[in-house]
């Protein structure tokens, strides 16, 4: 579905798409019913950054979207990723990765192969990878706790001033306000 949306971007003269979904995946197992993963998918096509004044256009890489992911590890307050070789289809035999974090495997990213890229009119060096939440999510530190705030605040300074009746509200703001307070 991310390559079919990437390759519809690309068609409609858009330089670059990064695309990004969270849904269940449905893999089949011992049991009756598939098991159901929460998974994080995404795609990277084409430009990554327009030419401008000051910048060459640049493309997806595998790479690039390599830093996107240790920086949501990062970001999350979680240790960073490991990755090492993988191969199969649909990503290129040199281009791509298994994602682990502390023995346990996440997913898988890579440059889409050459073929498959034509296969789905998407640009060479388009790059998608699929990541498992529920180990992520799992190993998020703890939430800070928050406590409720007091409906009536302790008051540290209190300030009463007494004056005469006939005296108006405005003249006493003015007032303090002369005095710098």
């Amino acid at each position: 579905g991310l390559l079919r949306s990437a390759a519809r971007n690309i068609a409609h003269h858009v330089p670059g798409a990064a695309l990004f979904e969270i849904a269940r995946v449905y893999e089949a197992g011992d049991a009756t019913l598939p098991r159901e993963a929460l998974v994080l998918g995404a795609v990277f096509a084409g430009a990554r950054r327009r030419q401008s004044w000051s910048a060459d256009t640049a493309a997806w890489d595998f790479f690039a979207v390599k830093g996107i992911v240790e920086a949501l590890f990062a970001n999350l307050g979680l240790p960073p990723p490991s990755f090492s070789a993988a191969t199969g289809a649909p990503f290129h035999p040199t281009r791509a990765a298994t994602l682990g974090s502390q023995e346990a495997t996440l997913g898988a990213m890579g440059e889409i192969h050459p073929r498959v890229c034509e296969r789905w009119n998407v640009p060479e060096g388009t790059v998608a990878l699929e990541i498992a939440l529920a180990p992520v999510l799992a190993a998020l530190p703890e939430r800070p706790k928050v406590t409720e705030l007091p409906r009536f605040p302790g008051v540290y300074l209190d300030l009463a001033v007494v004056v005469d009746e006939s005296v108006r509200a405005d003249e006493i703001t003015s007032f303090i306000e002369e005095a710098g307070a």
